[in-house]
């Protein structure tokens, strides 16, 4: 009984790390991902997930990766990347993402990091096989068919809010659409999409603060509501110069 159990465990062991994402770093930290022309992803990489901001042809898009998938992070909230509609020119991102999603096909690990993608039959991600390249800290680079993608910078994760790394709202259905029916892929080009997902970075203000800045008691502070009842007892406290 005792090896039977033994068994199950490690079974269990195998299972959860077959659907565990892959990551792109070896440690939680910032790197930046140059594609064709001026296009750029930058990974955001925290202990349980990864945010990626995708910017191309003067658009961003936001995407976030967990335990169940990568996330699209749109006006109607986390939609599943895989019922976007993708152009050729956006392999190199769906390369990044495909190696992210810890339920994609195809995708070969070593010590956590992608190291290969073979596309397999009847997939719906459309893209040539993907060789991945890493060194100490990561993946270095990968090449999507003649195509050459290079990490150009690397470092720690600057701070940021927790739910900078939620996903807003999860929908498993094609509302992709629905939220963006003809911008194709990169739709959260407004900063309101993304602020209305919930989708929170660093502003620059909240950077020159550094690490004094208490993310954890602003956000407290911020959903603190005073119902108008409060206000009048206030006011007649004379603390206001109300009086009664």
């Amino acid at each position: 009984m005792r090896l039977r159990s033994v068994v199950v465990l490690a079974l269990l062991g195998l299972t959860a790390a077959e659907v565990r994402a892959a990551r792109f770093l070896v440690t939680p930290g910032r790197a930046v991902f140059t594609g064709p022309g001026q296009d750029k992803a930058v990974v955001l990489q925290a202990e349980a997930a990864t945010r990626v901001e995708v910017t191309a042809g003067g658009k961003t898009s936001v995407f976030v990766a967990d335990s169940e998938g990568v996330w699209a992070i749109t006006s109607v909230g986390g939609v599943a990347w895989q019922e976007r509609r993708w152009q050729q020119g956006d392999a190199w991102v769906l390369a990044l993402l495909v190696a992210l999603d810890p339920k994609a096909q195809g995708v070969r690990t070593e010590r956590g990091l992608p190291k290969s993608y073979q596309p397999q039959s009847g997939s719906k991600v459309k893209i040539p096989a993907v060789g991945y390249r890493s060194d100490s800290k990561g993946v270095v680079g990968y090449t999507v068919g003649e195509l050459e993608v290079k990490r150009t910078e690397a470092g720690p994760l600057p701070q940021l809010a927790a739910d900078a790394f939620a996903v807003p709202k999860k929908q498993r259905t094609g509302l992709a659409k629905l939220a963006d029916a003809t911008a194709g892929l990169f739709a959260s080009d407004k900063p309101a999409v993304s602020s209305t997902a919930g989708a929170r970075g660093v502003t620059d203000e909240e950077k020159k603060l550094g690490t004094s800045y208490n993310f954890v008691a602003v956000e407290k502070v911020e959903k603190i509501t005073v119902d108008q009842a409060e206000v009048d007892k206030f006011i007649r406290a004379g603390k206001l110069g109300g009086g009664s």
